[in-house]
């Protein structure tokens, strides 16, 4: 190694900082990680030549994940350093000093508590930041328990106790599991926390329990998932509410579909206001679980939205009020509709429909409609109608 390359012992035996930091560009894995353990062992004088090194904004971020491996090898010695790491913008620094002071261990332990308690607060920034920590915290693991533990339980640390709980939970320690079930009823638990459970072996009997642990692991496209969260039934309606309220867009589009398919009163309010929503497929979705509800009080707001932009909103729209007993008085109106889209949703809607005033105004339509469209959405819906009188009375 010092024949064609640095020597690693000399440079050691110098203190010679620049020297080892130079060798970590070596081509020999041997020599790079010989540096990378004297830089460790020559500890407080390399700290602020290693700092400087990996500040350095021309050198490629390659060359400096070694010499933060190397913090990782002094110990509490490199704690505040590293921690001054963890926090820069820099992804891949910052993820290097996580690696670090998890070999680190204990030493870094309340340093990190201290930091997570500094980022309490509600940005995306710090969310990141905290679930780093607690990263850092899991891998350190046992000595990291107690101090965790005492943090949950004290009431200054309440904006992150479930955090803590959630950590704790990955530890396997069942201290957390209260706490994690509480959290999981309030209906805003995300997937850390049906994992965590998973991790203490938690199982419940508890019917509401269970679909606020299924929306939890958010398994949604899976077919598994799906068959045992509908056979909950209205157990999974009060889950379902809360995590249309709570979750993003793309978990609000999986509530509105299950709460259209487990049709419960209770659904009604939380779901009409996205009949307003911007996104033309929400209000398509919840058009037709509005419609499977099937409470009067949708009649209003369903027949404005039979006029949306949107043409599979205002085809939804028609199909859940043809689902309402009061709402095919509704579409039969809609047929003389001055808005030619109206008209052919209506006629579209009505034609599962047994009804003679249903037939006959349908039948006005295929003559006195001025649009063709509509016609022969008319038409179509009357061939439907004859269709369904043939199964059932055979003529």
């Amino acid at each position: 190694m010092g024949l064609f390359g640095p020597n690693i012992k000399k440079l050691e035996a110098k203190r010679d900082v620049q020297g080892l930091l130079a060798a970590l560009r070596d081509r020999d894995n041997n020599v790079v990680k010989g540096a990378i353990e004297a830089l460790g062992r020559i500890g407080e004088p390399a700290i602020k030549s290693i700092m400087q090194f990996v500040g350095d904004e021309e050198k490629l971020f390659i060359y400096k994940e070694q010499p933060i491996m190397a913090l990782g090898k002094m110990g509490a010695l490199a704690v505040g350093p590293l921690i001054e790491l963890l926090r820069r913008d820099d992804f891949h620094i910052s993820n290097e000093a996580a690696k670090a002071l998890g070999e680190v261990g204990e030493p870094a332990v309340n340093p990190l508590l201290q930091l997570l308690r500094e980022e309490m607060n509600f940005s995306m920034q710090s969310f990141f930041m905290q679930r780093h920590i607690l990263n850092i915290l899991v891998e350190i693991g046992k000595p990291a328990t107690e101090p965790l533990y005492q943090a949950m339980t004290d009431e200054g640390w309440q904006h992150v106790r479930l955090a803590l709980a959630i950590a704790l939970g990955e530890m396997g320690d069942g201290r957390a599991l209260k706490p994690l079930v509480e959290a999981l009823r309030q209906g805003d638990a995300g997937g850390y926390v049906a994992r965590a459970l998973d991790n203490l072996g938690w199982t419940t009997t508890d019917a509401v329990e269970k679909a606020y642990y299924l929306i939890a692991k958010g398994h949604w496209g899976i077919g598994e998932f799906r068959q045992e969260l509908y056979g909950l039934g209205i157990s999974a309606v009060e889950p379902l509410i809360k995590h249309l309220k709570y979750a993003d867009r793309n978990g609000q589009k999986h509530a509105i579909e299950f709460l259209g398919m487990i049709p419960d009163k209770r659904s009604f309010e939380p779901l009409i206001g996205f009949l307003n929503d911007e996104d033309s497929s929400v209000r398509r979705m919840v058009a037709g679980a509005l419609g499977s509800i099937g409470d009067p009080r949708a009649i209003e707001p369903l027949s404005r939205a039979m006029k949306d932009e949107d043409k599979n909103v205002r085809e939804s729209a028609a199909g859940a009020l043809r689902q309402i007993p009061e709402g095919m008085e509704i579409l039969i109106k809609a047929l003389k509709d001055q808005d030619s889209r109206v008209r052919m949703s209506a006629a579209q809607a009505l034609g599962g429909l047994l009804v003679e005033e249903v037939e006959q105004a349908l039948h006005e339509v295929t003559v006195y409609d001025e649009d063709r469209s509509v016609r022969e959405a008319a038409q179509e819906s009357l061939r439907h109608i004859a269709h369904m009188e043939h199964d059932l009375y055979g003529t």
